[in-house]
């Protein structure tokens, strides 16, 4: 055995013993432990921000611009402010001219203004905000605001944009006058040389148009008050919203509004109607104008509830919209030697920080689960007239595992190999694991080709009489019906270090040499690690203060449960309260698959801080050595009084309670001078862990960390999953149906299985609305086609398919609970899955998927096209 195999099984041990010594005596985690937060749900006892309705509160409205881009000629209020019941109508020169400041911020020196300031550059875009006494009210009185555009041409195709003299932002970019809003080029190795060399070049053209979107339960909202005339310790503003990463991200409230953080109370309330990472860079706006918009009424609260067609119109909801060129060199025998991908993103009418690392998050998986040395990645952000791109489930990587597997694909008929073959010779091996990448992110751990041959076992029983029996795949096919299924392996990425976020920050030119152990070490790395809070009250009850939000992932159960097993106690015992941003720590927040991982992993040390104040404490209670003094299930044991002779008869009291409860613990104050013991209560047993960002195995450390120290995507946590998809093409419909998924996913440790089967099963279902339905679509002059459900399909319980789901635990080694991220599962992997078992569905016919998502009108357009297509039916 190798020096960097003993560090590495030594570094596996290490963490294994971490986890197995920990005490768990009732062992909820890993147990289907019913979740905290469903049942105010179901009851209706939950707060969402429309169920919030202050006293004196009066409603907003937005104008918004029917034009996708235009100059904003002028804005005449006159009319709506006449109205009786109007409030406020408030214009960006009214925000601007009370001291506000731009919000929405951008990359470099981009800046956007909460309010269209001058120009619109998308339908939907908010131009004006209108406050009266209610909501419907506003929405007429909003009429009233006349608006005088003139008309510029619109943009809408990406590469069409990347090229045009029409420049949506002349003066803003890198590359002004350019829509190109930034531009990136990683080399990775030497990838020029050996395309060169390479005995094969596989090189297409792809489109990924899903603009998928999260389409939450609860639009995005908010609720914002100004306290006029606040007294020492009061904050100015309180805004009440449902925003994600509120308490990180909200520097943007707060550099709007200007104000400090302790001037601005944001509370999120724990039911948030969901999110998906759409609420991220959206309820921003709502928040600020709220706020500001309650001070200019002279502090009446302020409240706005998206509509639902706001939202798919210009509610800027939609995920990736890209155009990829993208290449792979191979050995004659089929080993890949390199990858080349260069992609245009469409991120519509403005580039917001922090959507726009969705272009950078795919570095992270440059090589996908493949073992490739060399690579090249290069992105354009290109503005354009569509609404802009926001934060969504996957952060970028969907499209770019779907391109990889459609190339692969593509080699398998060039070299004539079997899709799983190749796929198989080229997956990293389990030895090779910490893998290093050509990014320099680090995979911690994984067998892939176990992975995929486990899927293919399951899949096995419908090759004889079952779905993909031979005999009856034939006489589907005479029917005009094309049977298929593939496998596909797909990494999902997560405990993301977020220090690259910011990367985008410095001028372009600079970044070669501007990120480099030359000029900058670990220690100025943001690691973005997780805080937790405890304490425990007088009743016993431990209460837990979580910084980060949860849009529907369970973290008051999963921290229960954690908290549980440490502390001895149950999850009843434990109590999460509502989330306010001047009450807890900043995070990073709920993001990128990361809160299994870091919330459960700093549970675990805030569990071992627990126990070792109370065991102190007990021991100083009874007057010995704390190693005479052990925490056991929901309390302190005296494991000794031998050789301590009582001072007096109090003294001899206490050693004979050989027990101490959380309860009487935290009671605990001092011996009191009577003849009898006391329990004085005092102010609740605290403590605090801040989780720093986990170590990785010991050869790769300095490696990982030099990709920290240039602001590279690091995701070493990798969850990955493997799927059978079989699927049926109607090639004169163009319809696809999905008989049945067969899957087999990895997520570490599971901490709680029914919360992994529900984020399973809604990936999927994601995943199948990415790859078949779900389309922001618009017209050639930029007007949105899916503005409601009737034009916005999403799936629905039609839509379901059979899914026969084997879950499998490979413990992370970069986490001391052992946990991987599973919060973007399914709509990272089926979207490459379904199109793979779609490409096997349509081999026949020499028809391959080029565009996404593969909706019956692309399908019939490429059967239409291919000369192997069938004859028409008769009618």
């Amino acid at each position: 055995m190798s020096q960097a195999e003993e560090s590495k099984a030594e570094r596996i041990k290490e963490v294994e013993d971490q986890i197995s010594n920990q005490p768990t005596p009732q062992n909820y985690v890993g147990s289907e432990v019913r979740r905290k937060e469903d049942e105010k749900i179901l009851k209706d006892h939950r707060e969402y921000v429309q169920d919030r309705n202050p006293p004196n509160a009066v409603h907003a409205a937005y104008v918004r611009s029917p034009h996708p881009h235009a100059e904003i000629k002028d804005i005449d209020t006159s009319a709506a402010e006449e109205h009786d019941e109007c409030k406020l109508v408030m214009t960006v020169d009214d925000y601007r001219d009370a001291g506000y400041a731009p919000m929405l911020c951008g990359i470099q020196e981009w800046a956007e203004w909460p309010l269209a300031d001058g120009k619109v550059t998308y339908v939907g875009q908010c131009v004006a905000m209108v406050v009266a006494t209610d909501r419907y009210v506003a929405e007429d009185i909003a009429d009233l605001v006349e608006v005088d555009y003139e008309r510029l041409d619109p943009l809408v195709d990406v590469m069409e944009a990347r090229d045009s003299d029409n420049v949506l932002y002349p003066e803003l970019g890198p590359n002004a006058p350019s829509n190109v809003a930034f531009d990136e080029t990683f080399e990775l190795g030497e990838p020029d040389r050996v395309f060169e060399e390479a005995d094969h070049v596989i090189e297409k053209e792809f489109d990924w148009e899903s603009r998928a979107s999260g389409v939450p339960l609860e639009t995005p909202s908010a609720l914002g008050t100004c306290n006029m005339n606040p007294e020492d310790g009061e904050e100015k503003f309180h805004v009440w919203s449902n925003q994600q990463l509120h308490t990180w991200a909200d520097v943007a409230i707060y550099a709007a509004l200007d104000q400090p953080r302790e001037e601005v109370r944001v509370e999120v309330p724990l039911t948030a109607g969901g999110s998906y990472g759409t609420k991220h860079a959206t309820v921003y706006r709502h928040a600020v104008l709220t706020a500001v918009a309650s001070e200019m009424v002279g502090g009446n609260p302020v409240k706005y509830v998206e509509d639902r067609i706001e939202d798919l119109q210009g509610g800027d909801s939609a995920s990736t919209d890209r155009h990829y060129k993208a290449k792979i060199a191979f050995t004659d025998d089929g080993e890949i030697l390199a990858n080349d991908f260069w992609l245009a993103d469409n991120f519509g009418a403005f580039p917001r920080f922090i959507c726009t690392n969705q272009v950078l998050k795919p570095l992270a998986i440059v090589n996908g689960p493949y073992d490739v040395e060399h690579a090249r990645y290069e992105y354009e952000i290109v503005c354009t007239n569509k609404m802009p791109q926001t934060s969504y489930r996957g952060f970028g990587t969907p499209a770019h595992s779907w391109v990889w597997e459609m190339l692969m694909d593509e080699a398998a008929d060039v070299l004539d190999m079997d899709p799983t073959e190749i796929r198989l010779k080229n997956f990293i091996d389990e030895e090779d694991m910490p893998y290093k990448t050509p990014s320099a992110n680090v995979y911690g751990e994984g067998d892939y080709s176990k992975t995929v041959q486990k899927v293919w076992d399951l899949v096995e029983d419908e090759k004889d009489g079952g779905l993909l029996d031979p005999d009856r795949i034939e006489e589907l096919r005479e029917e005009g019906i094309y049977r298929g299924s593939g496998s596909a392996l797909v990494l999902e990425p997560g405990l993301g270090c977020y220090d690259y976020h910011t990367r985008q920050f410095v001028p372009r030119d600079e970044l070669a040499t501007y990120y480099t152990p030359e000029n900058r070490d670990f220690s100025d790395v943001v690691t973005m690690a997780e805080p937790l809070e405890a304490y425990i009250r007088t009743d016993g009850k431990v209460v837990v203060k979580i910084s980060s939000d949860d849009q529907g992932q369970g973290h008051q159960t999963i921290a229960s449960q954690m908290l549980a097993d440490e502390l001895g106690i149950t999850p009843d015992d434990v109590v999460v309260p509502q989330q306010d941003n001047l009450d807890v720590a900043s995070d990073v927040g709920s993001a990128s698959s990361r809160m299994a991982t870091v919330m459960s992993s700093a549970a675990i040390g805030l569990g071992e801080k627990l126990r070792g104040q109370l065991e102190e404490l007990a021991a100083d209670h009874w007057g010995v050595d704390v190693e005479q003094a052990e925490f056991d299930e929901g309390g302190v044991k005296l494991l000794s009084a031998e050789g301590v002779d009582p001072v007096d008869k109090r003294h001899a009291e206490r050693l004979e309670q050989e027990f101490l409860t959380l309860t009487e613990l935290v009671h605990i104050d001092k011996m009191m001078e009577t003849g009898d013991s006391h329990f004085k209560p005092q102010a609740e047993l605290k403590t605090y862990v801040y989780y720093e960002y986990p170590d990785v195995a010991y050869e790769n450390k300095e490696y990982f960390e030099e990709a920290m120290i240039r602001k590279r995507p690091t995701y070493p946590s990798i969850s990955f999953a493997a799927n059978v998809p079989i699927v049926d093409v109607d090639v004169e419909t163009g319809e696809i149906e999905i008989q049945k998924i067969y899957s087999v996913r990895d997520s570490g440790r599971i901490i709680n299985p029914m919360i992994v089967e529900g984020q399973h099963h809604g990936g999927i279902m994601q995943g199948v609305g990415a790859a078949l339905q779900e389309e922001f679509g618009y017209t050639e002059d930029g007007q949105p086609q899916s503005t409601t459900f009737f034009d916005m399909m999403l799936p629905s319980i039609e839509n379901v398919p059979e899914l026969e789901i084997e879950k499998q635990e490979t413990w992370s080694v970069f986490s001391k609970s052992g946990a991987k991220g599973v919060g973007e599962t399914g709509i990272m992997d089926i979207p490459a899955s379904l199109a793979h078992s779609v490409n096997d569905a349509l081999k026949p016919i020499d028809v391959t998927v080029e565009e996404m998502p593969m909706t019956p009108n692309r399908v019939r357009s490429w059967v239409r096209n291919s000369e192997d297509a069938p004859e028409p039916a008769d009618d």
